[in-house]
């Protein structure tokens, strides 16, 4: 089992040049409360997430949470004074059997290109590049992610060490044939970061969406190895945006 941490994007920023700028961090602030997450353009002004991390703002439809985005929070930078992108209160697509949410930026100038998308899944062998931002800091990338079989004797070491040692929760949705799952390395908070494969054309497969034990924070260091995360595959969601939203569809694909 591979000890390698996700590390600053500036390092080995030549492995996904193209997408590193189009890749943001997203803050839902409401009162006092600030939630961080990752997202990734994917058109002109759409940003693809993952939809759980927003259930309770749209499900609440309060108006109160000041939800932004913040673009190229690499290197050493901060965010105190960088640019916020806002975003529009209602979401242009929305899919909880999938956990993905595309929201719609506000107009405004100076945006990247949106990431590429595969409407086809690569080869179960071919290992994927994640880029994100955990725990709310500056990009992070973990290169060599494996794809790993629901058999696969870290999955089944993490799922006997966690019942052994909490009880038998914390697997809670890991069956789902629109996902796969992987061992990123990221970290907590980097849910909506892409999945980068270069076989081709560099292009985005996959989004992290969840990771497990679904109560990993409260994990001692040393029990992180018995960890992994989900990741949607962007074929799941062609497959069925094209039948939802057909419209939607042709535009990020």
């Amino acid at each position: 089992m591979s000890e390698r941490e996700a590390i600053p994007v500036s390092f080995v920023e030549d492995i996904c040049y193209r997408y590193t700028n189009s890749i943001c961090q997203i803050s839902i602030v409401e009162g006092h409360s600030e939630v961080r997450v990752t997202g990734f353009l994917v058109g002109r002004d759409l940003v693809m997430s993952a939809y759980h991390v927003f259930h309770n703002v749209i499900e609440s439809n309060t108006k109160r949470a000041r939800i932004f985005a913040i673009f190229g929070f690499k290197g050493k930078s901060l965010t105190m004074g960088q640019k916020q992108y806002y975003f529009y209160d209602s979401p242009a697509y929305l899919n909880p059997a999938l956990d993905v949410i595309i929201l719609q930026l506000k107009p405004d100038f100076g945006l990247p290109i949106g990431c590429t998308l595969m409407k086809e899944r690569p080869s179960i062998h071919e290992n994927i590049t994640f880029v994100g931002h955990p725990y709310g800091e500056p990009q992070k990338i973990s290169v060599e992610c494996p794809i790993l079989e629901p058999k696969h004797p870290i999955i089944l070491k993490a799922d006997d060490y966690i019942r052994r040692q909490y009880g038998p929760d914390g697997f809670h949705g890991v069956p789902d044939p629109y996902s796969v799952l992987v061992q990123s390395k990221m970290g907590g908070g980097a849910t909506g970061s892409p999945g980068i494969v270069q076989s081709g054309n560099t292009a985005v497969a996959y989004m992290l969406t969840k990771g497990y034990p679904t109560f990993r924070s409260q994990l001692q260091p040393q029990e992180l190895r018995y960890t992994f995360e989900k990741a949607l595959a962007m074929d799941s969601l062609y497959t069925l945006l094209k039948i939802d939203n057909p419209r939607l569809c042709f535009s990020i694909f």
